[in-house]
């Protein structure tokens, strides 16, 4: 994401796949009304707790999984250094796994899916497309590309703070999503990530259903968690 032309520039035509990568990150930043122009994004700290202090869990054999949404703009932000996510339906709900059996566990976080009562099955989003969601918001609010400091043409390597920041924010969700394998007697997080069909976000009725979680060492399933939200 470090391109050293001007953008949008006749005689500058990027060669690269991450120049490519970089100028389009950067151009959905200028889009986006959610962060000041040279405001710092900051990188969180989530709070968790014992996963018996969460209502919404269930539990098999040596293995406890709860689910800890975060439904409103008020908690999302205790997590999350970004403006308007409940307005865009999206919902990030943390996942704490305490595994105290001898084995590792693999959970595939792509499987797990939300059971909306009114409209299904809903998929959960890998990190990166929660971030391209939260870059292409609604045009309507989008801050006029001149109060965004562009890279100037001629200047050196590195990258500017917009694409610094752009991608400090793209690491931060990748760094906080649900992790693939859990280390035998321990407890782990991560958070996955659903968006909600016209914006909603109460989650009164919904199910989180996670379908394969593995024993490492046998290769054997658990039967899948169906956890209701509470």
């Amino acid at each position: 994401m470090n391109g050293s032309g001007a953008i949008g520039m006749p005689h500058s035509r990027p060669n690269h796949p991450t120049t490519l990568r970089r100028i389009s990150l950067l151009f959905l930043w200028c889009l986006l009304p959610a962060w000041p122009a040279w405001g710092a994004y900051k990188n969180l700290a989530v709070k968790v707790g014992p996963v018996e202090d969460y209502a919404s869990r269930q539990s098999q054999g040596p293995v406890t999984i709860a689910a800890d949404p975060y439904p409103s703009e008020n908690r999302i932000r205790t997590a999350f250094d970004i403006k308007g996510l409940s307005k865009l339906g999206l919902v990030p709900i943390n996942l704490i796994i305490s595994n105290q059996g001898p084995d590792a566990l693999s959970i595939d976080g792509a499987a797990i899916t939300l059971l909306d009562p009114e409209y299904g099955s809903l998929q959960a989003l890998p990190p990166k497309a929660v971030v391209d969601i939260i870059l292409r918001q609604d045009r309507s609010r989008r801050s006029p590309l001149g109060r965004v400091p562009l890279p100037r043409p001629g200047i050196g390597r590195g990258r500017s703070r917009v694409e610094k920041q752009a991608l400090e924010i793209e690491d931060d969700f990748i760094r906080k999503s649900l992790k693939r394998r859990i280390r035998p007697r321990a407890t782990a997080w991560g958070f996955v990530f659903f968006q909600l069909p016209e914006r909603k976000s109460r989650l009164t009725g919904y199910k989180i259903i996670i379908p394969d979680v593995e024993n490492d060492k046998t290769q054997q399933k658990l039967l899948y968690f169906d956890i209701e939200l509470r």
